[in-house]
């Protein structure tokens, strides 16, 4: 509040703010009007676009929250000053011959930052938010981000759904393998620019998006898709169903997300596979409250806990066969089925086994684990959510486990492999 309430005191009567003392660090571009981290016109009293944005996103920022402490009051007064600043934003900074905002008020100098943060903070919504992002990706006389700043633009890609922009842009972090870097730079280096710092945690982002992007959508999100869709959409090698733990709001189980715990209750009834930071599948076995939890511990002792999902059963555990004894999921009869299974250190296996359908029995979960065990080898092994939400998506073919129905059930998440290498490229 202290520091939105300082900012009020450079406001406009329109609610832009300007004559912003100190630095006003934006990004490290080097081109054009920009200098010494200072955006076009936020120098010398002037107006930018960029500070403004951050402004606004500050207010609305600040009326989410007050809005979670229960306080509607302060909540409706950074939101009436957003409101505000909006209009007042696009009559300032926004060109209507080249369709996109200026960082200056002059409208002289454009670039890909000011596009980020409208697109995020929804200064223009519908047909034109999709007119402006596609001159954000199609502009070619316009500065770009560099390290710090290419956090809003993945943020802007991803929310719209392009994941492949945001892979192809990663050519600035491969280059620092090229400069023999094993930390993220602070800023581009190259022949007479030196990178500053050798070691910015500000560039390490891409792999806070390699998660969440890979994953599909945000934790939070209510939205849901097939398999197929999310995998489609985030450019999946291939990609598969989880245990489907919004079914059921109730359920009591162990759910993490990209390393965001969701649910933390063990459930004596169901095994729990736990994934970790490097990948390594945790099989936690259904017994007492006290021994789950008990190795849960162990695990996050060891290791962060990226992903952990509740279903099963567990099938094969440290290269052990397991004799299933689920009462769940109708385990002694033929059904559709999937799992995956861990063979050694970052190779996986996906195993779907097709059932309800004229040439497709199915399996039963000790016919499964048999399998896993004896004709695949896995060290680990996994009985996900089948039936009707047993999917596999593997480039374009997609491969259902229950044959009855050729409907795809909607998800809010899946499981899938993913590559830094252009998808245009696979076929070479």
């Amino acid at each position: 509040r202290d520091t939105l309430h300082g900012f009020e005191l450079y406001e406009r009567e329109d609610g832009i703010i300007h004559k912003l003392p100190g630095w006003s660090f934006m990004d490290w571009v080097t081109s054009g009007e920009w200098h010494g981290g200072w955006a076009p016109g936020s120098r010398d009293g002037g107006a930018n676009a960029e500070m403004n944005l951050f402004y606004l996103a500050a207010l609305q920022g600040a009326a989410k929250i007050e809005d979670a402490f229960g306080n509607p009051h302060l909540a409706a007064h950074w939101r009436e000053k957003a409101t505000k600043l909006k209009p007042a934003i696009i009559k300032q900074f926004f060109d209507e011959g080249r369709g996109l905002f200026a960082s200056d008020a002059a409208k002289k100098s454009f670039a890909e930052h000011a596009q980020c943060l409208a697109l995020l903070t929804d200064v223009f919504e519908g047909e034109r938010a999709k007119a402006l992002f596609e001159r954000l990706i199609t502009e070619k006389n316009i500065h770009r981000t560099t390290v710090y700043f290419s956090y809003y633009l993945f943020e802007t890609y991803f929310k719209f759904g392009r994941a492949d922009l945001f892979l192809k842009r990663l050519d600035l972090w491969k280059g620092y393998v090229a400069l023999g870097a094993t930390t993220t730079l602070e800023s581009p280096e190259y022949p007479g620019h030196d990178a500053r710092s050798d070691c910015h945690a500000w560039g390490a982002h891409p792999l806070w998006f390699l998660r969440t992007g890979v994953a599909g959508q945000k934790l939070s999100s209510s939205r849901t898709g097939t398999v197929q869709a999310m995998a489609e959409k985030y450019q999946a090698v291939l990609a598969l169903n989880g245990d489907y733990y919004i079914n059921d709001p109730n359920k009591t189980s162990f759910e993490y997300r990209m390393g965001t715990a969701i649910r933390s209750k063990t459930n004596t009834n169901k095994d729990i596979l736990i994934i970790d930071e490097n990948g390594d599948f945790h099989i936690i076995l259904m017994g007492d409250k006290k021994t789950q939890q008990s190795e849960i511990d162990a695990v996050k002792k060891e290791h962060q806990i990226i992903n952990a999902f509740t279903f099963g059963p567990a099938l094969v555990k440290d290269g052990n066969l397991l004799t299933t004894k689920y009462s769940n999921y109708n385990p002694n009869a033929n059904e559709p089925r999937i799992a995956i299974g861990q063979m050694d250190t970052l190779s996986y296996v996906v195993v779907i086994a097709e059932g309800r359908g004229k040439y497709a029995d199915g399996l039963t979960h000790q016919e499964f684990a048999d399998f896993m065990f004896d004709h695949v080898g896995c060290l680990q092994a996994y009985n996900l959510d089948g039936g009707n939400s047993g999917t596999v998506v593997l480039g374009k073919t997609i491969y259902k486990a229950d044959q009855n129905t050729s409907k795809l059930r909607d998800m809010n998440d899946c499981i899938y492999f993913a590559t830094t290498v252009d998808p245009s490229t696979w076929s070479k």
